[in-house]
């Protein structure tokens, strides 16, 4: 195995825990966004003005 097939196969396996995680993430962030709703009553207004993951983004 050549140095360039290390790299395309380090390169595969960061995209498949990004694709394994990202579910994982949103998930959590649900569960947290409802926490926060719960704890703190500004958050709702907050929550409307902000993105959730990328600014300006979603």
């Amino acid at each position: 195995m050549g140095i360039d097939q290390i790299g395309t196969l380090a390169s595969d396996e960061a995209w498949l825990a990004w694709w394994a995680l990202s579910p994982v993430l949103w998930f959590k962030s649900t569960l947290e966004e409802r926490w926060m709703l719960g704890q703190h009553p500004g958050y709702a207004h907050y929550r409307e003005q902000t993105k959730c993951f990328v600014p300006w983004v979603y």
